[in-house]
């Protein structure tokens, strides 16, 4: 298994989201809270994985076209290591 892949690797596309504000830890934050997603699309439905900067959080997303309706967002080992991987990049894992 490559140890070095990334989601660009697996087809995903990278959106960032970073405001020029510090984190505050005592205040709510909706699309202010800097993150990174990365988004897949097929002709059946939508899947993205963000990466919550400050709170350190990874959200799964999944979307049925046919349904219009969301669903859960299975990840396969592939995705699993290069969001592993991700974590590390942003200084969330140490080895």
């Amino acid at each position: 298994m490559n140890k070095d892949i990334t989601l660009e690797d697996l087809g995903y596309n990278k959106y960032e989201n970073h405001p020029k504000q510090e984190a505050n830890e005592s205040t709510f934050t909706t699309q202010d809270n800097p993150v990174i997603s990365y988004k897949q699309e097929d002709a059946i439905g939508i899947e993205e994985i963000t990466f919550d900067i400050w709170g350190k959080k990874i959200w799964f997303k999944g979307y049925r076209k046919d349904l219009k309706t969301q669903i859960p967002c299975p990840i396969n080992m592939q995705e699993l290591q290069a969001i592993y991987n991700k974590c590390k990049e942003l200084g969330w894992i140490d080895e």
